[in-house]
Parts: C-alpha cells; structure tokens; sequence
C-alpha cells in the first residue's frame, strides 16, 4: 500500500511539475518573443457576409446594453445582419428586445416557446437560428458581452486564411471591482487570454475557440450539422473537431470584447461546473481521435492533452494531498512530506483554474496594472474554493456517464446587470 501511494504521489508531482514547466515557458514566451497577430494589419479588408448570433434568455438586465453595444458595430450593413434569439424567456426579454430592435432592419428577433417543441439552451437556440441565414461567417457573442466597434473586422479577418475556421477574441470582465471574487476572476481571465490565449496561438499550438465571442466559418459548422447540444462545452468541442481534421483556430488578442463575471459564488459555481462537465465530456469522447490525427504535431498533441486535462489535473492534485496526508499518517513523513512541498509549490505557481498564477502576475504587467501584482495571492483561496467545485463536477461527470446519460441540462450564467 504505502509502496503504491508513493508511485501514485510521484505521478502527481510529475504532473504539476510539468504544468509549472509549461507556464513558465508560457510566461518567458509572452514577454520576450515575438507575437503574431493573426491577420490584423488587414482587418476591414476581407469582408464576407457575416451573422451575429446572441442566444438570450431572461436577460432583461443586459439586453439593451448589449443591443446598444451590437448598433455600434462598424461593418458594412449589407453584408451584416444580427439574430437575436429569445429563448423562452419568462421576463421582459422579448418585449425589450421588439421595442430595441423595430427600427433597425439588419437585426431580426426570433421568439422561441415552449410550444416550439424543440431543446432549450444555447446549442440549440443557435441551431435555430442558423436556418435563417445563409452568411458566410457566423459570429456568437453571449447575452452580457458588449463587442467593441470593429470586433467583426478583427474577428473575421483571420478567415481569409482558407484553414481557419474559427476565430478568439479576447474577454476583458467590465465589472472587476464589483468584490472579490470578481477582481479575482479578472486576474484569471486576464492570464488565460492575455499570456496563455496569445502565447499558444504564437507558438502554433491549439488556442481554444470561445463561444462566448468568436467566429465560425459556416462551411465548418455546416460539416457538423450544427452545434451538439450533447455538449455543455460545446465551444471545445469546436475547438477539438477543428484541429482532428487539419484546420485551424486563430486568437486575436487585440479584439477586447467585454462581459460581466459572476458576482456571487453560487453563480460562478454553476458556471465552473457546466465548464468542467463539458470539458471531460470532449476529453472522453474526442481525446484519443485528436492524438490519432494525422494533422498534428507531437506538440500540438502536447498542448491538447494540457488543455482537455485542465481539470482533470485539479482532480488529480486532489488525491496527491489525501495520498500524501495517508503517508504521513502511516509514518512516511519524510517523502510525503518533501512531495507535499513541491505539489504546494507547483500549485500556487502554475495550477490556477484556468490560468497559471505566473501567467496572472505576467499580464498584469503587460496590461500595465502593476496593481493588480498585489491581489495575486487572493487566488490562493479562489483556487480552494474552485477545487471544492472541480472535483464535485467531475464526480457528477462520472455518474453521468456511468448511467449513459449523454444529453446534460444546460445552466445559464444570472446576470446583474452591472457595469
């Protein structure tokens, strides 16, 4: 027993080793290696015809914010037209949306009922409205983001590359101040796009498409008969589908899209749940298609490993504690304890829940907010309270695949409303 508990503890420190290893080059890359900055010296050049999609429901606190903030985009009006989707809202959504949306032609609001017939949530609400347009791009912003002026341009630029298909932009929180937990979400988004985001797309390694703001060539979505609603991370799974089959995703750092994070715990923990579900529903389903691809490199493969095991390394790192506290209990306290430091020291340096701690503290300086160096340490508790959440969601994972059930409700993010 105590000879397996301590190859089972070496593994986990292998593991968080490894991570610390990646972040650090992550961080060395991102600050002295040259960027690449994915077709924007032509952005406003190439200008397909494009749809904006936004999937609401029950948004009445956002949604003329986010009207207001679509209005303004800079893109030719006869090649833009934005679908908004009102998916069965029971609140104010849908009349707000009438009143905003009567006077401008290139935008059509869709009503979806329970009398529809049909699935609920955001695949499907987007599957919907895909039969209403024949545009060659499609670009999908949530409820609460507010796109900047030339967000089309900067998001569908890269798409004159034939080999992409989907496109990133970056998410900056608009309410970071509001309390803790959201200062500390802004440093987590801040790491994951600015060093992180940026620093795979560099390096030619897999950045993830977001669905929250990004684009998809229509050809590609069409090839996968539309969003799969079987999936809570259905942006990975956009994401994981593209590199199987030799295509491309393309971050675009300079294109800012801003969002309200979640200002209450219960609403982040609902929101990290439906993440970590979906993530291990692609890292299950798909993990072994993508390390068969013939596409990708042994690097690329590397790097998709990295990301479909984002939380499952947080589940991991769970049973290197309990395996070392069993060993220290059963008398080993020298191994357990030397392994206890390196895993605390790891963690606190790399193994953040979507962003690695050196990652944060690098953007902050990137960003010009030496300031925010300061509240580094707060994610220290951010990060106890995120494992709590990650191991309960992966065990809920588990039972759900153990009973077959492939189809999983989704949970949309409460919005306050604030800016």
């Amino acid at each position: 027993m105590i000879l397996g508990l301590k190859i089972w503890l070496g593994a986990v420190v292998l593991v968080t080793l490894m991570y610390t290893i990646r972040h650090l080059l992550f961080a060395f890359v991102r600050l002295y290696y040259p960027q690449r900055h994915s077709y924007q010296d032509i952005a406003g050049v190439y200008l397909p015809t494009v749809c904006i999609m936004v999937p609401m429901h029950n948004e009445e606190l956002v949604v003329s914010q986010t009207i207001r903030a679509l209005k303004k985009i800079d893109y030719p009006k006869d090649l833009l037209k934005i679908i908004i989707i009102d998916d069965r809202s029971t609140d104010r959504t849908g009349a707000i949306l009438d009143e905003l949306c009567a006077s401008s032609p290139h935008i059509t609001v869709l009503h979806r009922t329970d009398r529809d017939g049909s699935e609920g949530g955001k695949p499907a609400a987007l599957n919907h409205a895909l039969r209403f347009t024949d545009a060659e791009v499609i670009l999908t912003f949530d409820a609460d983001y507010w796109p900047s002026r030339d967000s089309v341009m900067r998001l569908v630029a890269p798409l004159v590359d034939p080999k992409v298909v989907l496109t990133m932009g970056r998410v900056v929180p608009r309410n970071p101040d509001a309390n803790f937990l959201t200062r500390m979400l802004d440093l987590e988004r801040a790491g994951g796009y600015q060093v992180n985001q940026q620093t795979r797309h560099t390096l030619n390694l897999l950045p993830q498409y977001g669905g929250t703001v990004g684009a998809i060539r229509r050809s590609f979505i069409m090839t996968l008969n539309g969003w799969d609603a079987s999936y809570l991370a259905e942006d990975t799974y956009l994401t994981v589908q593209a590199f199987i089959h030799g295509l491309s995703v393309t971050y675009v750092n300079l294109e800012e899209t801003t969002e309200e994070v979640p200002t209450t715990w219960s609403v982040r923990q609902k929101q990290l749940r439906r993440w970590v579900i979906g993530h291990n529903q692609v890292a299950f389903r798909l993990g072994a298609k993508m390390l068969r691809s013939p596409f990708l490199s042994i690097w690329q493969k590397i790097d998709g490993i990295f990301m479909m095991f984002l939380y499952g390394s947080t589940m991991l790192l769970a049973t290197g504690y309990v395996a070392a506290i069993i060993l220290l209990l059963l008398g080993d306290g020298l191994f357990a304890g030397a392994s206890m430091a390196v895993i605390l020291f790891t963690t606190y340096s790399t193994l953040g829940n979507s962003a690695a701690f050196i990652e944060i503290a690098v953007s902050a300086i990137l960003d010009s907010r030496p300031r925010a160096v300061l509240s580094v340490p707060g994610m220290i508790f951010h990060f106890a309270g995120s494992l709590y959440v990650v191991i309960y969601a992966t065990l809920d994972w588990l039972w759900l695949e153990l009973r077959g059930k492939r189809q999983v409700q989704w949970q949309k993010t409460a919005r306050t409303g604030g800016e």
